[in-house]
């Protein structure tokens, strides 16, 4: 579905030496369809589609809605804007970029406004059961100017990435035994020693923007600005009226008012 809203071009050449860059457009107005599907989207961020499937052949899909989705998804100002950021950047590297998304953070919130491991997201290539690559993302949504966002992300990255344990692996790999998923073996001996895991580590940016708000400023800053990760690719993804796009988007999951990211 997505691809028949977004075009990805990765810049080549590329004027940024320390990083690539993946421009995300528009091909078309925005459909109705296609906001239905990332409505559906953001919902499968929270809910596992089986799971809901389920309930609804016990409960019916309107007490499913009212009892399980309207009691879990954030309300009014618990709603944040970069969810919706967080979720397209998900869906772009699996549909586009064949990675897998081992864990979905948002399903572990108890409530909506509970804080989860500061790394965005995992995602993983896999071959033949093993792990071929991890990559670690950090997300950003903004509807009006930031030059220094990107600086920020890659930071909060660097942080992460740097301790003894980053707190997004302990998460994921919690996670992955506590549902008995088949990844679990193969991502516990990517844990096992991080010294020999760094040819199989990647980093991503994604700044989803409107498009009427972008500087190409934001992006010389985060030259100027790197340190030790190297792997990085940033996925500058432009989407005209943003803000209204988010709001019509989460009204449709019943949420009336939607926070702007910090």
């Amino acid at each position: 579905m997505l691809t028949t809203w977004l075009k990805l071009q990765e810049r080549n050449p590329c004027q940024y030496s320390q990083f690539k860059v993946i421009d995300v457009e528009q091909i078309c107005e925005l459909s109705q369809e296609t906001r239905a599907y990332l409505a559906s989207l953001i919902c499968t961020e929270r809910f596992e589609p089986k799971f809901l499937a389920d309930m609804a052949e016990c409960l019916g899909w309107k007490d499913t809605n009212q009892l399980i989705i309207a009691r879990l998804m954030p309300k009014s100002t618990n709603a944040k804007r970069g969810e919706f950021g967080e979720t397209l950047i998900n869906a772009i590297l699996e549909q586009f970029h064949g990675y897998k998304i081992p864990v979905r953070k948002l399903r572990f919130k108890i409530t909506p406004g509970q804080s989860l491991p500061a790394t965005d997201s995992l995602a993983l290539k896999i071959d033949r059961g093993s792990i071929t690559e991890v990559c670690y993302i950090e997300s950003k949504l903004r509807t009006s100017q930031d030059d220094i966002v990107a600086v920020d992300s890659y930071n909060q990255l660097q942080v992460d990435y740097q301790s003894r344990l980053p707190d997004i692996l302990t998460f994921v790999v919690a996670r992955l035994a506590e549902s008995n998923d088949p990844l679990y073996e193969a991502f516990k001996s990517y844990m096992r020693d991080r010294r020999d895991t760094k040819d199989r580590d990647t980093f991503r940016i994604s700044l989803c923007w409107d498009s009427s708000q972008w500087r190409e400023k934001v992006l010389e800053k985060l030259q100027e600005s790197l340190g030790s990760l190297t792997k990085l690719t940033v996925h500058a993804i432009r989407v005209q009226n943003l803000r209204q796009v988010t709001e019509e988007i989460f009204a449709a999951l019943g949420i009336a008012e939607v926070l702007d990211d910090d």
